[in-house]
């Protein structure tokens, strides 16, 4: 594994945990009877780091799929480019 993939392996299960934690958090407020408005605030910021782990993750995606057809594998760069797009559809819904 390549020291700049397992640095983005890190920094993924980073946010993970971090988000585990907040939603945690958030089960406890619930829990608690806190107030609607501030349980909103959290799952909104709880929503906001799972997109942004996400566009991680879809970012070195793009960038491995262009370093493999750049290394000489043979794929179809259309076919490359669908698969990447469909999964930032998917990823967007």
């Amino acid at each position: 594994m390549s020291a700049e993939l397992n640095e983005l392996r890190k920094e993924v299960l980073s946010r993970l945990k971090t988000i585990r934690g907040h939603v945690s958090g958030i089960e406890r407020m619930v829990e608690e009877q806190k107030p609607c408005t501030d349980i909103l605030i959290q799952i909104i910021a709880v929503r906001s780091a799972l997109n942004k782990t996400g566009e991680l993750v879809i970012r070195n995606y793009f960038d491995t799929c262009w370093e493999e057809m750049a290394a000489g594998q043979k794929r179809d760069p259309k076919e490359v480019a669908a698969e990447i797009l469909q999964l930032a559809l998917e990823f967007m819904r």
